[in-house]
């Protein structure tokens, strides 16, 4: 009964790791290349392992700090992949990434004068983008599937 319980909380399921670059040049590549690791705790079917990259933006201060997260990759790798208690597995994945500017950005991207405005604007408007990256694997038996999360910096 206890083993029961345990796997459809996906305790003794799947563990995740996610391998990336610690920083990418997104003019270069606009694409992020990696693998997840996957080590079973249990006897486990993965159906599907879905990858998110997310732009945290912030803008503001104190009380009028205003917080956005966009998803600006995303991509899915269907399995069925079968693993037995102990056994790991590694899986290449190539996420397309689509960065949206933001209007401060668009505006110092129109010429080299513009460049220096749109930086101090952002300073004083306390405007940052930080990025992650998350995988979600979809467990054939669980309600809690395994998540990976990692932060990832993107020069654009």
């Amino acid at each position: 009964m206890l083993g029961g319980i345990k796997k459809i909380l996906g305790i003794e399921g799947i563990s995740m790791e996610i391998v990336v670059p610690e920083s990418i040049d997104y003019e270069k590549t606009k694409k992020l290349e990696g693998y997840v690791k996957l080590l079973a705790k249990g006897d486990s079917e993965i159906k599907s392992i879905s990858f998110k990259l997310i732009e945290k933006y912030q803008r503001g201060r104190k009380e009028s700090k205003l917080i956005d997260e966009y998803i600006i990759g995303y991509t899915e790798l269907d399995g069925p992949i079968t693993l037995e208690k102990g056994q790991s597995h590694e899986m290449q994945f190539t996420l397309p990434i689509k960065i949206k500017l933001s209007e401060i950005e668009q505006f110092g991207d129109r010429n080299f004068l513009f460049k220096g405005f749109s930086s101090i604007a952002k300073i004083v408007k306390g405007a940052k983008s930080t990025f992650r990256i998350e995988a979600e694997a979809y467990v054939v038996g669980t309600k809690l599937h395994p998540l990976a999360k990692k932060d990832i910096m993107i020069d654009y």
